[in-house]
């Protein structure tokens, strides 16, 4: 079994991510066995799936280098073994020379992630490989155990809301009907016949009948109607030789790097 400078693990990370939600955070824990300070050091993330269809364009990365300062993105490569592989390093930050882990001391870097809406499902495999640079060469200085995740199904999109029917018009009520007036009384009133005359001999004259009284006239009824309511930060780098997620060689993973600062 290898023994490294650097203790390595991925800590902090989700076990599941659904492609389009926001990133989620984990961390690379670096711890410097030794004592001597290690410089130059530059994490490699290594994404390994079971289908073998993820591709670059539909990770998200980016770091935080020195911790605590502005988010640094990543684009991530593909390599020939189906592997996507994303050096922690910033190529438009020419200062950056890496990490430095104190001797004796643990260095936590923060690493945001995320996965493009047609991602996954599917399983995959994290492992961070550490390279140490030395000029124009490197050397592997540490690997961590592997991050297992899920890639789940994509969300389904919400269901579409039914149109709201519209309003209805409420129905008009009957219109009400003018009051009826009582039949006119037709029949002539009759006035008592005058006395006979005791002077003259004049026959009584015959009861004319009264005119009716006027009819009432019907009052209309009222109608009422009711009213209705990265930019790019990385250069191409070099596939890296590795035929699993945590058996990186260190000849390979340093000739990844090398190549990518070459190209900064």
């Amino acid at each position: 079994m290898t023994v490294f400078p650097l203790r390595t693990r991925i800590t902090g990370g989700p076990a599941a991510y659904e492609p389009g939600a926001s990133p989620r955070t984990w961390y690379v824990e670096l711890t410097n066995t030794t004592l001597r300070p290690c410089r130059g050091i530059h994490p490699v993330i290594v994404l390994t799936d079971r289908s073998g269809g993820l591709v670059p364009a539909q990770v998200r990365m980016a770091f935080t280098a020195p911790p605590g300062r502005a988010e640094r993105p990543v684009r991530p490569e593909h390599t020939d073994h189906r592997e996507v592989v994303a050096v922690l390093d910033d190529a438009t930050d020419p200062a950056f020379a890496g990490f430095t882990v104190p001797a004796g001391g643990t260095l936590r870097v923060p690493v945001r992630l995320a996965f493009a809406p047609g991602a996954g499902p599917d399983e995959v495999t994290a492992t961070a490989a550490v390279v140490q640079r030395r000029g124009d060469d490197g050397d592997w200085v540490g690997t961590s155990p592997p991050y297992r995740f899920t890639l789940t199904a994509p969300a389904p999109p919400p269901a579409s809301t039914p149109a709201h029917p519209p309003a209805s018009t409420p129905a008009r009520p009957p219109a009400t009907r003018p009051d009826t007036p009582p039949p006119l009384d037709t029949r002539p009133t009759s006035r008592p016949s005058p006395p006979p005359a005791t002077v003259t001999e004049t026959p009584p004259q015959s009861p004319s009948p009264s005119p009716p009284p006027p009819g009432r006239s019907p009052h209309p009824a009222e109608s009422r109607e009711l009213a209705g309511t990265g930019h790019r930060v990385t250069s191409r780098l070099l596939p890296l030789a590795a035929g699993a997620a945590g058996c990186l060689a260190a000849g390979a993973a340093a000739l990844a790097l090398t190549r990518h600062r070459r190209r900064r």
